[in-house]
């Protein structure tokens, strides 16, 4: 039976209700450094679209979770965020 909640693919641990998505994290954090998406695609060797699904959390549009969980490091440490 699910709860509803979801966990985070980097920790693993239960996602927080009222804060930020890690998609959402990373979203900012990428502005925040004036990166486009197309740059971190780039740096990242990844299709823009990925890097778009990464930032809406768009499980639906991403590859198996353990290609997703290097994505998310990768991007994480990109942008200056803890993995």
């Amino acid at each position: 039976m699910s709860t509803g909640q979801e966990n985070d693919p980097v920790s693993g641990r239960p996602d927080s209700s009222g804060t930020a998505s890690i998609g959402q994290r990373l979203a900012r954090a990428r502005e925040a450094r004036k990166l486009s998406i197309e740059k971190v695609a780039d740096t990242l060797h990844l299709d823009a679209r990925t890097v778009e699904a990464l930032e809406r959390d768009d499980r639906a549009a991403l590859p198996s979770p353990i290609f997703v969980k290097g994505y998310l490091r990768g991007y994480a440490a990109l942008v200056g965020l803890p993995a």
